[in-house]
Parts: C-alpha cells; structure tokens; sequence
C-alpha cells in the first residue's frame, strides 16, 4: 500500500515524524505571517504619505485657484470699468 504524501513511516512520537513536520509548518506560517504583517504596515504607511502629499497638492492647487480667479475677477472689473468709460463718451 501506498503512502500518500502527508503520511510518514515513523510514529509521532519519534523525532522527525508528523511533530518535526508539524513544528516545521508552524515555524514557515509564523514567518510568513510575520512578513505578511510588515508589508501590511509599509502599505498603510504607503497609502497615509500618499494622502499627506494628495492633500498639499490639493491644498495648493486651490490656493492658485482661487488667486487665479481673485486675478480673473480683477480683470474682468477693469474690463468692465474701461467697457462703462468708452460708452460713456
């Protein structure tokens, strides 16, 4: 009869039978968790810098913005000034 892949010849209570297997697997899934968890947090560190940086640039294009439309709105009075003055004449 065939052992399937998971199965070993020694009992468990002898070294290297399914304990060792077992003591091994749980030794990989800590690492693996281990590793799954950092780049779990230089993702939220990621994703919070990139949020600081989204919200300044935000910040500033609305600055320049509304500069531009002070700017616009300036023109637009003189515009309308100069516009009032020629038809007065």
């Amino acid at each position: 009869m065939r052992m399937s892949f998971f199965e070993t010849e020694k009992p468990s209570s002898e070294p290297g039978g399914c304990r060792g297997l077992q003591k091994l697997l749980q030794k990989t899934l800590k690492k693996f968790l281990t590793k799954a968890n950092e780049f779990d947090k230089i993702n939220e560190l990621l994703i919070e810098r990139t949020a600081k940086k989204f919200e300044r640039v935000s910040k500033n294009k609305l600055k320049k913005f509304l500069t531009n439309e002070k700017f616009c709105d300036k023109i637009n009075e003189l515009i309308r000034v100069g516009t009032a003055k020629i038809l007065d004449n």
